[in-house]
């Protein structure tokens, strides 16, 4: 099993950016979930707890704007008989990627799967429409906030998921009684900032 690191993981999806932005593949078109989000924020979260909410990922959630998902969909699905000459463009980049077409009798259960390097990525239909709260802006990538990531590993409850349940209640904690250097707002423009963002001082939701 491959694992890779943040630097690894962010070198990836700007890879990806690169060989399929013209197909509307870029920053702000999709929304990194779970794992991979939790990587993310992982420097943010050791600097506001002193201990790491996740180093490394083997594979990586990405919610993707629908018109963009539907446009893979279109360009790699076997069962697509007819394709325009720019399906057929997106089809060739996608396939240099090695990436495959996993289809479902479920809309939602449908997935785009790219092996990378460093890990694999499964992209999804859904954007924002997928996740309770606004995603937050972690370096221009959109990703899940703290709280999202919590709420959905409380739902599911897994023993897995005990440890990372852990620290991000502990994060959310000291966010709470806390003005720290690094802030977590809603805001998709306005992340992590050394100093209070007007307007959000009092929020209660902050991530």
């Amino acid at each position: 099993m491959i694992f890779m690191n943040r630097k690894q993981f962010l070198e990836s999806l700007d890879y990806l950016n690169s060989h399929l932005g013209d197909y509307g593949f870029k920053k702000g078109n999709y929304i990194v979930l779970a794992g991979g989000a939790m990587v993310l924020h992982d420097p943010y979260v050791e600097k506001l707890l002193g201990k790491s909410l996740r180093k490394t990922t083997n594979d990586v959630d990405l919610s993707a704007d629908p018109a963009v998902f539907q446009k893979f969909k279109t360009a790699l699905d076997d069962a697509v008989r007819k394709r325009t000459p720019e399906d057929a463009k997106c089809r060739e980049a996608l396939k240099k990627l090695g990436a495959t077409f996993h289809p479902s009798g479920y809309k939602q259960h449908e997935r785009v799967l790219i092996k990378g390097v460093h890990g694999d990525f499964e992209i999804s239909a859904g954007g924002r429409s997928i996740i309770g709260r606004p995603p937050v802006n972690v370096e221009g990538h959109l990703a899940q906030s703290i709280r999202d990531i919590h709420a959905f590993k409380s739902k599911l409850n897994r023993p897995k998921d005990q440890a990372d349940l852990k620290v991000l209640s502990d994060a959310i904690e000291r966010e709470k009684l806390t003005n720290p250097a690094v802030q977590f707002v809603r805001k998709d423009v306005e992340f992590f900032k050394k100093k209070p963002v007007r307007g959000t001082a009092g929020s209660k939701e902050r991530f």
